[in-house]
């Protein structure tokens, strides 16, 4: 799965390069990534700011920081610096952790990022898809199912600075291209390019957004 995430969002970015994480391997919180992550260039906040959560959850978390910490050193590595914008987006569904980064300069103009990982089998309620999908987004793109939406609408709505964010209901899909799984969600303050990947059991969407 790394294999494909890695050359579909090299391939997405054009010529930018990126990196990711996935994890099946999920493990608690431990002095050592605490102490990582204190140290981090860019993730060192992560560290003081440790929410109240679930055995499940707080397992998830800490490979979410994990994964951050990995993807900034591939950085490190590659720039021989840590002097860098690094950009950065995870999610996670019960079992697996996924997430992709890349460096934002002035030549590229990215201004965001964002991945969305689901289960493909999961049903939403009918009340959720008529919430979440407008009824006209499933006629006019009716090879794409609503978890698909979903995915593409959570990516794009991490992908948006937050400044320019609006309910994850207020983005719809406004250019599809059915053969190579690409488009453009599209908000009232923010247009982001977005792709699907179907990864084993899995639904993914990647997004970015340039100003």
């Amino acid at each position: 799965m790394k294999d494909i995430l890695y050359s579909s969002w090299n391939s997405f970015l054009g010529n930018i390069s990126g990196a990711v994480f996935v994890s099946k391997n999920l493990q608690k919180i431990d002095d050592n990534l605490l102490s990582a992550l204190s140290q981090s260039s860019h993730f060192a906040y992560k560290a003081k700011k440790i929410p109240s959560m679930s055995e499940e959850r707080q397992m998830q978390w800490a490979e979410a920081r994990r994964g951050e910490l990995e993807m900034e050193e591939y950085f490190i590595k590659t720039l021989n610096s840590t002097d860098f914008k690094l950009l950065s987006s995870i999610s996670h569904t019960k079992d697996i952790v996924v997430g992709i980064s890349c460096v934002a300069n002035s030549n590229n103009n990215l201004q965001g990022i964002g991945i969305d990982i689901e289960d493909s089998s999961r049903k939403l309620e009918k009340q959720v898809i008529q919430r979440f999908i407008h009824s006209s987004q499933l006629v006019k793109y009716n090879n794409l199912k609503a978890i698909d939406f979903w995915v593409l609408k959570e990516a794009a709505f991490k992908a948006t600075p937050r400044d320019l964010q609006l309910v994850v209901t207020s983005y719809d899909l406004t250019k599809w291209d059915e053969k190579l799984q690409i488009g453009v969600m599209q908000s009232k303050n923010a247009q982001c390019e977005v792709k699907l990947l179907k990864i084993n059991q899995y639904s993914v969407g990647l997004s970015y957004f340039r100003s």
